[in-house]
């Protein structure tokens, strides 16, 4: 078995950002029924222009040790819906 067989294949891109909070929202599934979704508040900083971000995730708990303005590197995978493009880390 070659090295690239045994590796995960590496879909998405990397963002390199400042962590900002964890966010839990109230959700409705097609059911009605409530749940939480976790993101990853980030702040990116180009030279153009300051954009936050929210990063959808499901393991807040492994953010837990950052700290607002810590330095963050995570792999996403972009969404679109609507002309609204979303953001999801690849975990």
């Amino acid at each position: 078995m070659s090295s690239n067989e045994t590796n995960k294949p590496t879909e998405g891109f990397y963002i390199e950002a400042s962590f900002d909070r964890i966010i839990a929202k109230e959700k409705k599934d097609r059911e009605g029924n409530t749940y939480k979704a976790y993101y990853v508040g980030v702040i990116v900083r180009p030279e153009e222009a300051t954009s936050l971000y929210q990063l959808k995730t499901k393991s807040p708990e492994l953010y837990a040790k950052y700290k607002s303005g810590d330095p963050l590197r995570v792999r996403v995978m972009p969404r679109a819906f609507k002309d609204f493009l979303y953001f999801t880390i690849v975990e």
